[in-house]
């Protein structure tokens, strides 16, 4: 159901109680269960559906059923069609966990599906890269990775993660609305260096208290949350001069293996071996110690 037929449905039902007896019971005030949201005047036409009940912080049983009907299976282009207009971003992230997540506060989760009792690892991943976020940056990945093998990953600094699940019976892997390069970070380090005291002591903490949020949850809120959340973490990508940095090491380098293999200009795969080198010199470009694809020079 499109919003604008579910307002013009939950007015009808209202106008059809007006005409009722002075004695009928009293209608219990927004925000209180049974209550229906006063959609028919153009101010609250002008709010979201959610608005008349956000005194009751994410309570479903005061929402009417239409909208809740309609929230379930509606298609929404912005997050004011939800909560309206005046909430600002870090409220509607608020309002977003507070309405959507379905996970009774947080959820601790394993970092496998199937993991060994003792040692926590395992080969089914329980979470996976939701498709409402952006592609993973290699060298943030790198960087996180290089930074969990020499410290560890301390939840404390990082924050809390945001999923959502793919389904009613709430089956892993979970969908990863933020923590994703941490997450995937975590798994490359683990397939590197499981013995790793750093890796190992995050593995057996696994993450905690995971915000969740229902799979019903309309498309618009996760992609909300995964582009405030990519917004408040603009940092954590290259920077201008890492990427100039990045260039030089490159090509200092590769003039470093020309020299030792004999590998000169005239060389007819040359070009194909450079740009072979420089592809994959970037996608592990930062860390503890550079590493390149060496294979095919001679």
């Amino acid at each position: 159901m499109s919003t604008s037929k579910a307002r013009k449905s939950l007015a009808s039902v209202k106008a059809s109680g007006a005409g009722k007896s002075s004695a009928a019971k009293a209608r219990p005030a927004p925000g209180q269960a049974g209550s229906e949201p006063a959609i028919a005047s153009s101010s609250a036409s002008a709010a979201g559906l959610l608005t008349p009940y956000l005194s009751s912080n994410g309570d479903w049983s005061s929402v009417h059923p239409e909208v809740k009907k309609t929230i379930r299976g509606g298609d929404f282009a912005s997050m004011e069609e939800l909560f309206g207009s005046t909430p600002g971003v870090g409220q509607l992230i608020e309002l977003s966990l507070s309405w959507f997540a379905d996970d009774h506060g947080g959820v601790d989760i394993e970092w496998y599906v199937d993991a060994d009792p003792i040692t926590k690892r395992g080969v089914q991943r329980s979470i996976a890269p939701s498709r409402f976020n952006r592609a993973l940056q290699e060298t943030t990945c790198e960087e996180y990775k290089q930074r969990l093998l020499l410290e560890g990953q301390p939840q404390s600094v990082a924050g809390e993660a945001w999923c959502h699940w793919t389904g009613e019976q709430k089956e892993f892997p979970i969908m990863a609305l933020s923590y994703n390069h941490r997450t995937n970070a975590f798994y490359r380090a683990d397939e590197e260096q499981p013995e790793n005291p750093n890796v190992s002591g995050v593995r057996l903490r696994g993450l905690k208290r995971v915000r969740v949020l229902a799979w019903w949850t309309p498309e618009v809120v996760f992609k909300f949350l995964a582009t405030a959340h990519n917004r408040y973490h603009q940092g954590s990508g290259a920077s201008v001069v890492e990427l100039c940095e990045t260039a030089l090491n490159l090509e200092a380098s590769w003039r470093q293996s020309c020299e030792h293999t004999g590998m000169t200009y005239s060389n007819p795969r040359y070009q194909q071996c450079y740009q072979a080198w420089a592809k994959n010199g970037c996608l592990r470009c930062r860390g503890v110690r550079y590493r390149f694809w060496v294979s095919g020079l001679r």
